[in-house]
């Protein structure tokens, strides 16, 4: 009976240890968030991508760049080059993106203080990097997210 449970405990590590192999993360490409500022914009400005999403294909990268106020996109159809698609000025603060179909919905903190909070959601074409829409939330917005039904 022991030897049975000592082969299933070696079959059961092994198998786990294949798996937890198989989840690590390799990257092969790398992407400056600068290379999405346009032609004669002073690229020594403090630029971060911090949340991201993709679109359902997962050819196209969305991010937020809060230093900058923009959302950047990607082009990652070659994976192993990927292709700035351009920043799109949101009006405020991005701090946090949602991606649904072919639209980017982006929370936007435009407080000017912490006692006087304001912000909105705007939708932009992920195809085209153009808002589509904004909505007044009336607070300071910190997260966006979907349904399992991708509404």
């Amino acid at each position: 009976m022991s030897i049975r449970i000592a082969c299933l405990t070696s079959v059961l590590a092994l198998t786990a240890g294949s798996a937890l192999a198989e989840m690590n993360f390799n990257r092969i490409a790398s992407f400056e968030t600068i290379r999405n500022m346009a032609d004669g914009e002073d690229m020594g400005r403090e630029s971060s991508a911090e949340i991201i999403d993709a679109s359902a294909d997962g050819m196209t990268l969305v991010y937020t760049d809060s230093p900058l106020g923009v959302v950047g996109r990607v082009d990652i159809t070659d994976a192993k080059n990927p292709a700035p698609l351009g920043n799109t000025n949101v009006g405020g603060e991005p701090t946090s993106v949602t991606v649904i179909g072919n639209t980017a919905f982006v929370a936007v903190n435009t407080s000017e203080s912490y006692t006087q909070p304001s912000g909105k959601l705007v939708s932009l074409d992920l195809a085209t990097g153009e808002i589509t829409g904004t909505c007044d939330l009336g607070g300071q917005p910190d997260s966006t997210a979907h349904n399992d039904e991708g509404t």
